[in-house]
């Protein structure tokens, strides 16, 4: 819904910021969304209402799958 993107897809599209994590588990609901990739990853967008989204309150609109960085992140080079 035009809710969760903050634009109208009225059939499937790719979303750019996944497209180079396999994804397994997807949660779409009214105001926001959850995807789980391969690795485990969480990944949300959408409405942050209350911090729903596993962001900060202050941040009322993700627009793009963020991870969530409380929970496992896949493994990465912090010296790049």
């Amino acid at each position: 819904s035009q809710n969760v993107l903050g634009r109208q897809c009225s059939s499937f599209t790719l979303i750019d910021a996944l497209l180079a994590h396999p994804v397994k588990q997807v949660s779409a609901g009214f105001g926001h969304s959850v995807a789980v990739t391969w690795d485990g990853e969480i990944y949300t967008w959408g409405l942050n209402r209350h911090g729903c989204c596993g962001q900060p309150d202050v941040v009322v609109l993700i627009p793009e799958p963020i991870p969530v960085n409380a929970l496992y992140r896949t493994p990465f080079n912090i010296a790049l």
